[in-house]
């Protein structure tokens, strides 16, 4: 028998990544699938996770897994709710699984041992400090109750702030004419998309509003001042230790610019990321 792979996945709001590693860490495979959040949707996440499992099979080369006893680590977005990741680790056919948060995942590739903070906001967020093998987190709450200065948080308040101009409550802005003719002229089309979208259907927007910001369009300044305050907020919180900042994920890093000073001072990229922090989960359990 050939020795054990290291499959790896990163599943959140918008896109399931997933990674085939040998034991010394070269990749052989990768893939990219649509969403996995258990708690928006188990099973589609779960469909999502095995495509994307599959696909980096295929892409290592070896379309029949049904021999391999190999090693999978998923960090997937809402694993840490409820029974979610025992539901998930039970779907999967692996010599040994662990599910778990995908800010684990992220905390292991980002962090690793060391001091410092780590905010990742992608469609949702959350927010880690680790402090002399302490370790804190915050936030990654999900839409309706958290996930602050996400991309899908940014769609939510950019058509918030679109009814608000429809009341007359704030200042219309071409962003905001843009919006309302893409959602039939008015406010009914705003509300019905609002009911039944998913965080990654609200997310779509995020890029939309900081282009309009960069053009300095008032009501994409409206929205992303109170993200930014917001967000200054939280790392406030976060970051009373010190040590590095790391801003991470799509929409992350369009607010490292936007950020004060001491932010910008304490700033560092990351070596590894969510998929190298699942690996070295994975390793470790190789090992023991």
């Amino acid at each position: 028998m050939s020795e054990p792979l290291i499959v790896t996945v990163d599943g959140g709001g918008t896109q399931c990544r997933a990674a085939i590693f040998e034991a010394d860490g070269r990749r052989l495979g990768h893939a990219t699938c649509a969403f996995a959040n258990l708690v928006t949707d188990f099973e589609d996440s779960r469909r999502h996770i095995t495509e994307a499992i599959d696909a980096a099979y295929r892409d290592a080369g070896m379309a029949d897994m049904s021999e391999r006893s190999d090693i999978a680590v998923l960090g997937i977005a809402g694993a840490e709710i409820g029974d979610l990741s025992t539901r998930l680790e039970g779907a999967l056919d692996f010599a040994t699984v662990r599910v778990m948060s995908d800010r684990d995942i992220a905390v292991a590739g980002i962090l690793g041992d060391r001091n410092g903070t780590l905010a990742q906001i992608g469609t949702g967020s959350f927010f880690a400090r680790q402090h002399d093998g302490r370790l804190s987190h915050a936030g990654g709450w999900g839409l309706t109750l958290g996930d602050e200065c996400g991309g899908a948080w940014l769609g939510r308040e950019l058509l918030r702030a679109v009814l608000m101009t429809h009341d007359g409550l704030l200042e219309g802005s071409p962003l905001g004419a843009q919006v309302t003719s893409n959602f039939g002229n008015g406010p009914d089309g705003i509300v019905m998309f609002a009911a039944t979208a998913t965080p990654a259907d609200f997310a779509e927007l995020a890029p939309v509003l900081f282009e309009a910001h960069e053009s300095g369009d008032s009501l994409a300044n409206h929205v992303l001042t109170r993200a930014v305050a917001d967000l200054e907020r939280i790392l406030t919180a976060m970051h009373v230790n010190g040590g590095d900042l790391f801003i991470t994920g799509g929409v992350g890093v369009r607010y490292k610019p936007m950020l004060g000073a001491t932010f910008r001072d304490a700033l560092k990229e990351p070596a590894g990321d969510s998929l190298s922090g699942a690996f070295s989960i994975g390793r470790a359990l190789l090992q023991s």
